[in-house]
């Protein structure tokens, strides 16, 4: 009789503890989970790494772009005060932003207020679509009432690239 009680102890807390299980909420960003590798057209590249945290409660992004010349990491959750997917992203450069995820038919759609400084830019806004194993990219900036493009790029799963600061 202990051992049942103490497996049926075990079963009730063990998705407390399964890092791989999202939140309900959070289960859109699944297809993002592992590493990716996008190339720009200059030849610098970009390294993302998305991994559920805190029993699948958070999710963890970090990147870094050209081996570390610039990278920032992001948590996400589900913040129960908004009823959204919140987000704060922290960089190595002098800003960070606060951001709100809208799940898409094949994504996510973001959008950021800038803190600090970078370089005028006060808002951002970016599409993430997974299509045939990659994900595509689009980006844009709010600078001084405009709305600039700034980047489109596809990253594929490349499990051995490695996030440098």
């Amino acid at each position: 009789m202990k051992h049942l009680i103490l497996v049926l102890c075990l079963l009730a807390i063990a998705p407390v503890f399964a890092g791989d299980t999202p939140h309900e909420k959070l289960t859109v960003l699944s297809p993002f989970i592992g590493t990716w590798k996008a190339e720009f057209a200059d030849g610098t590249h970009d390294v993302s790494n998305y991994q559920w945290i805190m029993g699948g409660k958070a999710l963890r992004i970090i990147h870094s772009t050209n081996d570390g010349d610039y990278g920032g990491e992001a948590l996400v959750h589900w913040n129960t005060d908004k009823e959204a997917i919140t987000y704060r992203y922290v960089t190595t450069a002098t800003f960070y932003t606060e951001g709100t995820i809208t799940p898409t038919e094949n994504g996510f759609d973001a959008h950021e207020i800038v803190h600090g400084n970078m370089g005028g830019i006060t808002e951002t806004r970016a599409g993430f679509a997974m299509k045939d194993g990659k994900f595509h990219v689009w980006s844009q900036f709010l600078k001084d009432g405009e709305w600039t493009e700034k980047t489109r790029l596809t990253y594929v799963r490349t499990e051995d690239a490695e996030v440098r600061f």
